[in-house]
Order: C-alpha cells, then sequence, then structure tokens
C-alpha cells in the first residue's frame, strides 16, 4: 500500500475502491499509526489531497519527528501499521490482496532469467506456487493456493500479472498486492431480489433443481445446479436426504479451489430446509 512496495494507498483511495470503507478502517487506527500512513504516503485522507512525491517523508524523518526509535524501527512500525490497515479492509470486503514471496531466482549472464514465487490468496490458507520464465515472457501456475477460484484463477493471475510488468530492478522478494475482484454484472431478477432484501451481503449464490426422486411420498434424493455470484459455469451437487449426505458433482466457476465455500454454503442451505420447504430455485445471499 504504499509508493515504495507497491501498496498505492493513493490509487486504492481515489481511483475506484470505496473511500468510505478505507476511510472507515483508517479511523480504527491510532492517531500514531495515521499520521505514519499520511506522512509516508504523503496524502491526506481527510480531504483526499495527494501531495507531490518529493513530499513523502522518510523512515528517518519519521523517527526524528516521533522520538525514541530509530529508522529501522520506524520502518517496522509502520509496516505493522500497514499489516493492520490491511486486514481490517480484508474483513469490511473492500478489497483482495495477493501476498507474495520470492523462493528461487536465476540468471543468465547477469540478467535474472527465472524466478518462482509462492503466493496466498488473503492472508490465508495454503500457498500456492508461481513459475516465471523472463526470457520467454511466460508464467506457469504451478499450484493453486487456497481460496483461489478453481476456473478464473483470478489470484495467480493477478499476481502474474503483477511480477510480469515489474522492471528486473525492482523484482522484489516478498510484497502483498491489493486488488478489487470485480464481478461482471448480468443481474438476474431473483439475485437482484435477494441482494435488495439484504444489503449487507457480498455474495450469492443461484440454485436451481433439476431431479428430485421421491420413496414413499417422501423426497429421498435431489440434484442441484449451483452458480457463484451469477456468473460463470454452474457446478452441480447431488443430495441423499435418507443417508443425510451430499456430494460435489461439479464446482461452479468462481467456486474456491480447496475450501469450496460456496458449495458448502449452499449444502448447509438446502440441508437446512424442511422438506415441505425443498424450493425448485432460489437464491442465497451471504
Amino acid at each position: 500500500m504504499t509508493r515504495d512496495d507497491s501498496w498505492n494507498y493513493a490509487e486504492i483511495l481515489w481511483n475506484g475502491i470505496q473511500a468510505k470503507a478505507v476511510t472507515a478502517a483508517f479511523e480504527q487506527l491510532s492517531y500514531k499509526e495515521q499520521w505514519y500512513l499520511e506522512k509516508r504516503n504523503a496524502i491526506c485522507l481527510t480531504c483526499g489531497r495527494v501531495s507531490p512525491l518529493s513530499t513523502q517523508s522518510t523512515f528517518e524523518d519519521l523517527a526524528v519527528d516521533f522520538e525514541g526509535t530509530t529508522a529501522s524501527g520506524a520502518e517496522r512500525f509502520y509496516r505493522r501499521t500497514l499489516d493492520k490497515l490491511r486486514l481490517k479492509l480484508l474483513e469490511s470486503g473492500v478489497i483482495h490482496t495477493v501476498t507474495l514471496k520470492q523462493t528461487d531466482m536465476r540468471k543468465k549472464n547477469k540478467r535474472i532469467a527465472a524466478a518462482v514465487y509462492l503466493y496466498q490468496a488473503d492472508n490465508d490458507g495454503e500457498w500456492g506456487e508461481l513459475r516465471f520464465d523472463f526470457e520467454n515472457g511466460t508464467a506457469e501456475i504451478v499450484r493453486l493456493a487456497d481460496w483461489d477460484t478453481v476456473k478464473s484463477n483470478i489470484f495467480a493471475k493477478t499476481a502474474i500479472r503483477f511480477v510480469q510488468r515489474l522492471p528486473e530492478a525492482r523484482l522484489l522478494k516478498s510484497v502483498v498486492v491489493p486488488f478489487e475482484m470485480g464481478v461482471p454484472e448480468r443481474p438476474l431478477p431473483l439475485t437482484k431480489a435477494a441482494k435488495e432484501s439484504n444489503g449487507n451481503s457480498s455474495h450469492t449464490i443461484s440454485l436451481r433443481q433439476t431431479e428430485c426422486r421421491k420413496t414413499d411420498e417422501r423426497i429421498t434424493a435431489a440434484v442441484y445446479e449451483y452458480l457463484v455470484d451469477n456468473d460463470g459455469e454452474w457446478g452441480e451437487l447431488r443430495f441423499d436426504f435418507e443417508n443425510g449426505t451430499a456430494e460435489i458433482v461439479k464446482l461452479a466457476d468462481w467456486d474456491t479451489v480447496k475450501s469450496n465455500i460456496f458449495a458448502k454454503t449452499a449444502i448447509r442451505y438446502i440441508q437446512g430446509l424442511p422438506e415441505a420447504r425443498l424450493l425448485k430455485s432460489v437464491v442465497v445471499p451471504f
């Protein structure tokens, strides 16, 4: 979130991410934390004024203004503050982040020819792995991180774009990259109604029943397709109500790779319905 380690505070605030939510997170910081962020990034959060880069405070400047610390101490405090604000923004759903750390780097004729990075989605779960071939301008997703999306791989692809755009001299050892996960707006009436009825929901699961089986006039099994955030291909879920089990047959686009959060939310919803209310179609906000 800084000018010097890719998290550009001004860009986050004024280039599309919700300023109100950022302000709310910022106001939860202490005065000292707020002061460090504003001085280091040369921006006033109250008015939105972005000053020239030349007015950016160095860590030596910050150490002098807050007596009793060194430049390295000021930098450590600043980066802890960045992490604190980042986590608050993640909790509010305003941004997503990809954390990158370089684990291998190979040079050829004194130029960086290849590198390996681990990446983590939203500061949680197991790390994925990315390999870069800078000679040929290619990148490979070796292993997806937890919480990355199944088919679109939005976190991995964001990380790849970021690293490939870096000049060789700035190929960072570690960095946190914030981004907005834009969802194409193709609303269905049910989705619109669900979101209007629950303004706090940030995601939706659309469910439609494609098969239902009865034994002695009781529903014993059903098949549902599910769609994440009204976009992409549908996944498939099978329910065995006699044994109280459910199976994820196919993951939907935009579901998460290992945690399958959308499929599991859909399963809990269906299994929590009484038989008489087993719906043909529904949109579940969460």
